[in-house]
């Protein structure tokens, strides 16, 4: 595949991955779990960060943050107590997110294809969950206070347990599940594009001899 159309083929990509994350995250702004929705995002964010590296997963988690922010319902009441402190939570959580995602896949990738897309798939909720519960211990501390105190329990227990409810299991198991699948995705439009990215010894990496054994049996 010459160099035009490589690129012509990756905007596309990403394109296509853009408006996949737009859609799922308003979609999502409709379903409520506790106060908040969970982020349904972070399995396309990943594919994008595998496939086009970290940049693109910080650019994708970019997107999804953009969508959260510009969404009405979202992130009103933390508007209410600091306008700035919830840009710079949801824009950090989202973004730093495909970033990390991306980050740690390219780091393993070589040594075990299978075990860095877990991992990946592991980190993205990780990341974006944490720097949430940053963002609001940084700037919305007063919040988490009276919340705990209205549930009899520590800020600390409130913050893990009780602010988003069970969002964050969902975001994980959701992205650990669909690992396989991603794997057999990113490896399916790598192997059409002929990625960069994912050239490397592949006849001698454990985890890819498995993804591409049963890519070839489909």
């Amino acid at each position: 595949m010459n160099k035009n159309r490589k690129q012509i083929m990756r905007l596309v990509s990403m394109a296509m991955l853009t408006a996949l994350v737009i859609a799922l995250q308003y979609f999502a702004s409709f379903i409520k779990l506790g106060p908040y929705s969970p982020a349904l995002v972070l399995v396309p964010i990943t594919i994008g960060a595998m496939l086009y590296g970290s940049a693109a997963g910080a650019y994708l988690g970019f997107i999804f943050s953009l969508v959260v922010l510009l969404t009405p319902g979202q992130c009103e009441y933390f508007y209410s107590i600091s306008v700035i402190g919830t840009i710079i939570t949801v824009v950090a959580k989202g973004t730093l997110a495909g970033l990390f995602a991306g980050l740690s896949f390219h780091a393993l990738k070589k040594k075990n294809f299978i075990l860095a897309v877990f991992i990946a798939s592991i980190i993205g909720p990780l990341t974006n969950s944490l720097l949430f519960r940053v963002g609001v211990i940084t700037f919305f501390y007063e919040m988490v206070s009276t919340g705990a105190s209205e549930q009899s329990t520590s800020t600390f227990v409130y913050l893990f347990l009780f602010l988003t409810g069970p969002n964050f299991f969902i975001e994980l198991g959701l992205n650990v599940l669909l690992a396989p699948a991603m794997a057999r995705i990113c490896d399916i439009i790598a192997d059409k594009l002929k990625l960069d990215a994912f050239a490397f010894k592949k006849d001698k990496n454990p985890g890819y001899k498995r993804i591409k054994e049963k890519n070839e049996n489909i």
